[in-house]
């Protein structure tokens, strides 16, 4: 089941999301986040965008959000998109149904385009960007240095509809 995140979702996305950071170059924070600190990411991100869980039988198994690519006014109709599934989880089709449902809530609530940002190498992101019809659209080498070296970063983009003379700015119409 997909659902709207609530704040008590916080230290289940904190178990999901800290792995990420203790043991692979997925992210590139290097701390891992408490409770209180993942609430408050969340307060800020859920004030105008969505961020939605995937559950079965009651466990958190993974979640999506999107949140701003850039604080800049002329930005505001691209959004940021992250997906973290538990790593125990990955492989069972998870990603790809929040993927498909944040897509649909970007749409409704108005984004014309969405973008992320993966490391070099995290194969699984490439693949599931790539099958939801993202494009790769820049690639900066040696950006991040976390675990003892270098990685680089890839931007991918995808387009969510034709831009309008006049648009209205996106609201989170979808909560």
């Amino acid at each position: 089941m997909i659902r709207m995140a609530a704040l008590s979702d916080a230290q289940r996305f904190a178990e999901i999301y800290n792995p990420y950071i203790e043991t692979t170059m997925v992210t590139f924070e290097e701390e891992p986040l408490s409770r209180e600190q993942f609430e408050k990411r969340m307060e800020g991100i859920m004030e105008q965008y969505p961020w939605i869980v995937y559950e079965e039988e009651g466990r958190v198994l993974g979640y999506a959000y999107l949140s701003a690519f850039n604080p800049r006014s002329a930005y505001d109709w691209t959004a940021d998109l992250a997906i973290y599934v538990d790593m125990q989880e990955k492989g069972k089709g998870i990603g790809s149904k929040l993927m498909r449902t944040i897509i649909d809530l970007a749409k409704k609530d108005g984004y014309l385009r969405l973008v992320s940002i993966v490391t070099q190498g995290n194969e699984n992101s490439d693949a599931i960007h790539e099958k939801f019809g993202f494009e790769k659209k820049a690639t900066f080498e040696d950006f991040g240095y976390k675990m003892g070296k270098w990685t680089g970063v890839d931007y991918y983009v995808k387009k969510l509809g034709t831009l309008p003379e006049n648009p209205e700015r996106p609201g989170n119409l979808s909560l």
